[in-house]
C-alpha cells in the first residue's frame, strides 16, 4: 500500500468504532465476572499482597505508607496501595473491599488490552483478530489469584501501548 491512510481499515476505522467500543466493554465485563467467580470464595494473601493491604489501610486511614506498627514499607512501591486505598472506608480494607477493586481491575485491564488488539490487529484475518481480543479472557485470570500488583501493572502497560499504536500499523497520525 503506498499510502497507509487509505487502507480499508484505517479508511473506516470511525464508522465501526461503536462496534469495538461495545465489544471492548464486553470483554472488560466478560473479565471482570470472570474474575468475580473466581475469587467469590477465596483470594490468597502471600507476604506481598499483605504488604500492600498494609499500606492501603494506612494510606486510607491518613497514616502515610506504613505498616501496623508505623515503619515505613520500604520494599514494595506505594503504587498498588493508593489503588487499593481508594476502596477502603473509613480506614479500614476488608477483603471484600480487594475483591471489588480486582473486579474493578478486571474491567479495565479486559477492556484495555482489546482496544489495544483492534489496533494491532486490525487488517488480521478475522480468526486472529477475534483470538487475540480475546486473549485477556484467557490469560489475566491467573494475575487474579493472589493480592499482588499485576493486576494494575497489566492496565497501565495497555494504556501505555494504547498511547503508542502507530508502531502496529506503521503510519504517522
Amino acid at each position: 500500500i503506498s499510502d497507509p491512510m487509505s487502507a480499508p481499515y484505517v479508511r473506516n476505522l470511525s464508522s465501526r468504532l461503536p462496534n469495538r467500543l461495545w465489544l471492548c466493554i464486553l470483554i472488560g465485563l466478560l473479565l471482570a465476572l470472570q474474575i468475580f467467580l473466581r475469587n467469590k470464595n477465596l483470594l490468597n494473601v502471600n507476604f506481598d499482597g499483605w504488604s500492600y493491604w498494609e499500606g492501603a489501610s494506612a494510606l486510607s486511614a491518613g497514616k502515610g505508607y506504613v505498616d501496623l506498627f508505623g515503619r515505613p514499607i520500604l520494599a514494595f512501591p506505594p503504587l498498588f496501595s493508593f489503588y487499593l486505598s481508594l476502596f477502603a472506608r473509613e480506614g479500614q480494607l476488608t477483603l471484600g473491599a480487594i475483591k471489588s477493586s480486582f473486579v474493578v481491575l478486571a474491567f479495565l485491564d479486559g477492556f484495555v488490552w482489546a482496544w489495544l488488539a483492534f489496533h494491532v490487529f486490525a487488517g488480521a484475518r478475522a480468526v486472529s483478530r477475534w483470538l487475540a481480543i480475546s486473549m485477556p479472557l484467557l490469560l489475566f485470570p491467573v494475575y487474579f489469584d493472589m493480592v499482588l500488583s499485576e493486576p494494575l501493572w497489566l492496565f497501565l502497560v495497555g494504556i501505555l501501548l494504547n498511547r503508542y499504536p502507530t508502531y502496529s500499523y506503521g503510519y504517522e497520525r
